[in-house]
């Protein structure tokens, strides 16, 4: 289960998510809908422990820090345009997300 208690991110004058709560249930499909900027990719950042929210609380099966290694075995983002290291071979990159995302199978 995933429980998002106000969640706040500002990016310098923008605010990206402005107190955000909800519940995502084991087991259930959830769609996350809205137009450019409204902070959808921001809130899976967070959610995928790659950026920390400015205010407001997380739990991913119990675990406060999104962050932490349980929690990112079981969530990843994936970009529109995904990151590759310059001049990175397939191999390179699933190396380096084997070693973020542990649960990985390279």
């Amino acid at each position: 289960m995933i429980k998002i208690r106000g969640l706040v991110k500002n990016f310098e004058t923008a605010r990206a998510l402005d107190r955000i709560s909800l519940d995502i249930q084991d087991g259930g499909m959830f769609g996350l809908l809205g137009t450019n900027g409204a902070g959808k990719s921001t809130l899976l950042r967070i959610l995928a422990g790659i950026l920390e929210p400015d205010e407001g609380e997380i739990f991913i099966d119990g675990e406060e820090d999104p962050a932490d290694p349980s929690c990112k075995e079981n969530i990843f983002y994936l970009p529109d345009d995904p990151y590759y290291f310059p001049n990175a071979s397939m191999g390179d990159m699933v190396r380096f997300y084997s070693r973020l995302y542990p649960g990985m199978d390279g």
